[in-house]
């Protein structure tokens, strides 16, 4: 046996030549192909990848390895096969695969983490842009299929229209990335199916939000509740909705696709208020004293006062000495209409508490007294004290030394009529209640007009004309629901 030795980097041929010792001149010659094996250098590529898309069935992330010859991947879960070069992965959570390449001298194994980073749940509000959530149902919430994002435009940054994104007859899967992110995600239907856009973090004051074209049905939610909602396509809405956006409001739109062509455009047109008012935006709590809640300053003598019906997400409640304003004005419910969902009244609420005004009231909404007391205070001339319908006051200071008239309404008083300054010119309908009772009057405040006592104890008109004042005394009546005017 003859043994030889070397250290070969690629294959050669071995050539050996054997002669006969005893000197016969034989020899014998042979050839052969010495096949040299590298050892394993298994790689594997990508290195390591982020797939946001594993709700798609049809799509994952393709894995190759090089620098073996057989490949063994584990674990299977998601895996397309568990053997061969190249692989698709499709896991649904954050996994670690293992590849094991191997030939016939040595086997070495190589790995590649794949990252799931879901979709943003349909929740999910952003601040400074639009998500829009495309489901695969006409019912938004049902086969979530991806998103894409929405920058806005126009002079609030907040109007958007789908066209500019996506054509008519195409699909929001298509969106380009002109003004936001483009789509992430499963592809969508062509028909039978829905958007939701969503956004809050909104520069607060009072919007007008219209609709200058839409195809097919839309629906309009502020803060969660359903305003406003058209099945059918192709017409214009001017002023769909008007109230007060805060940083804390939500606005969803939703686009619901019944035919071949679908778009939606929406315009916001930040309406602009007196430079004297602050208005009543409830974006943080109920709290009168928390400047959060206004759009504009905490209330005070020279500050008018607008408490809208329409977008907050708190009524106020003086719960704390010091209130103050000059006008007051709680607006009124917003009836429904062909596209438009009622909106209850504004209300204003007084716990035990006073509230100074030194202008005007204008209470078309709803005032809930408790125990709080209203003053109309200051020297202002010419104000008035007004209702869209009745009102109930707990109690009134009038300290007008200009006076100050209760123009429209019916107002009542349940608890005092306190009369320090000022006459009253009485125009519209004003009641003492049964247990209420008229304080300090004189020639110098009283009441101009008739006045109206419900109860059954004595009583003094408050009347007077021409700068003197001339009560009018009854007796105690016989009963509690008894009225007596004067």
């Amino acid at each position: 046996m003859i043994t030889t030795g070397a250290t070969p980097a690629s294959n050669y041929t071995v050539t050996n030549v054997l002669t006969d010792a005893a000197g016969s001149n034989c020899t014998s010659v042979k050839t052969f192909l010495l096949t040299v094996a590298n050892q394993s250098n298994t790689t594997v590529s990508p290195t390591s990848a982020t797939n946001i898309l594993t709700a798609c069935t049809n799509i994952g992330v393709t894995l190759i390895a090089d620098g073996a010859n057989n490949y063994s991947w584990s674990p299977s879960d998601g895996l397309s096969s568990t053997s061969g070069f190249s692989v698709i992965a499709r896991p649904l959570a954050t996994t670690t695969y293992t590849v094991m390449g191997s030939n016939s001298c040595s086997s070495k194994s190589a790995t590649v983490s794949v990252t799931v980073s879901p979709l943003p749940t349909t929740t999910s509000f952003p601040t400074a842009a639009w998500n829009i959530f495309g489901f695969n149902s006409n019912t938004v919430g049902t086969n979530y299929q991806g998103f894409y994002t929405e920058n806005g435009f126009g002079a609030t940054g907040l109007n958007f229209d789908t066209r500019t994104r996506w054509a008519s007859k195409d699909v929001p899967s298509n969106a380009n990335a002109s003004n936001g992110l483009i789509w992430q995600g499963c592809a969508k239907n062509t028909t039978g199916t829905s958007l939701s856009f969503v956004r809050t973090g909104f520069a607060c004051g009072m919007y007008q939000l219209d609709v200058p074209a839409h195809a097919d049905d839309f629906i309009l939610f502020i803060n969660g509740m359903k305003v406003a909602q058209h099945v059918g396509c192709c017409d214009v809405h001017t002023n769909l909705w008007t109230g007060v956006l805060t940083s804390n409001s939500t606005v969803e739109w939703q686009l619901i696709r019944n035919s071949a062509e679908s778009y939606l455009q929406v315009t916001f047109t930040l309406l602009t208020q007196p430079a004297s008012q602050t208005t009543w935006a409830g974006g943080v709590s109920n709290d009168w004293f928390n400047a959060a809640n206004w759009c504009g300053a905490i209330p005070t003598a020279s500050i008018d006062v607008l408490i809208p019906a329409a977008g907050p997400q708190n009524m106020p409640v003086i719960n704390a000495s010091g209130a103050a304003a000059k006008n007051v004005t709680i607006n009124s419910a917003i009836p429904s209409g062909a596209f438009t969902n009622a909106v209850p009244a504004a209300n204003l609420t007084t716990n035990a508490f006073n509230l100074d005004i030194s202008g005007n009231w204008s209470n078309n909404g709803t005032f809930t007294p408790n125990a709080g007391t209203v003053s109309f205070v200051g020297s202002g001339s010419g104000n008035t004290i007004s209702s869209s319908s009745s009102e109930t006051f707990r109690n009134i200071i009038i300290n007008k030394p200009n006076g100050i008239t209760f123009s429209a309404g019916t107002h009542q008083v349940s608890g005092s009529l306190t009369l320090t300054s000022g006459v009253v010119a009485q125009n519209s309908t004003l009641t003492i209640l049964h247990g209420g009772s008229v304080f300090g009057a004189s020639n110098s405040s009283y009441v101009d007009g008739v006045i109206t006592k419900i109860g059954n104890a004595a009583f003094t008109f408050p009347v007077g004309k021409s700068l003197l004042y001339r009560p009018i005394v009854i007796s105690a009546p016989s009963a509690s629901t008894d009225a007596f005017s004067a």
